[in-house]
């Protein structure tokens, strides 16, 4: 018992001594990206003691050390803003033999002691071993055909229904670790 409060309290103390709240996770639906407030497609995440201007330099240096190409990939409101425009091919759908290039768009607003991050979809594109591709959407709504199949979800009367649960998973999995890693990199301040 004396070795779980232990434990208890070391984890307490860890999480408050990194002056960080927990990172609200990013769920995946019909209208796109959204945190615990689902009507909204972005998280505000908490750094308390963080000057907006440090907050929007140490998050230039991080994603300009993250991208190749970063003039090609980040464009910025000077001390305001970032937006990232970039892909990844690390979605994975339930056929492994299917690879998904995931072109996103993230935009990072700041003030003091907290940064607005607001992940999108510019568009997904499904492409099977023989280098056959089509578009994927995440909602039919988002589809020229509202009969489309290749969707996350399928919108009807109102009602969202999960067609793809491993595309969603995949998409959650690469957001979150996405925001984790950005926090990780703006918090961290030695060499």
């Amino acid at each position: 018992m004396k070795k779980l409060l232990l434990f208890a309290l070391l984890i307490a103390i860890s999480f408050h001594s990194s002056g960080q709240s927990a990172i609200e996770k990013i769920e995946l639906k019909a209208n796109g990206f959204v945190g615990n407030d689902t009507t909204k497609n972005f998280v505000v995440i908490e750094l308390p003691g963080k000057k907006k201007n440090d907050l929007y330099k140490s998050t230039l240096v991080y994603l300009s050390s993250m991208y190749k190409y970063p003039d090609k990939v980040l464009t910025i409101v000077d001390g305001e803003s970032i937006i990232i425009n970039g892909f990844t091919e690390s979605i994975k759908g339930s056929l492994s033999w299917y690879k998904y290039l995931f072109y996103y768009r993230i935009s990072i607003q700041f003030k003091d002691g907290k940064i607005k991050f607001e992940p999108s979809t510019s568009s997904l594109t499904e492409i099977w071993a023989e280098g056959k591709e089509r578009k994927f959407y995440i909602s039919s709504k988002d589809s020229p055909d509202p009969y489309d199949m290749n969707v996350v979800y399928i919108v009807s009367k109102g009602n969202q229904i999960l067609i793809n649960k491993e595309i969603k998973l995949s998409m959650e999995e690469w957001a979150n670790s996405y925001l984790k890693q950005l926090i990780k990199g703006i918090s961290k301040s030695d060499w």
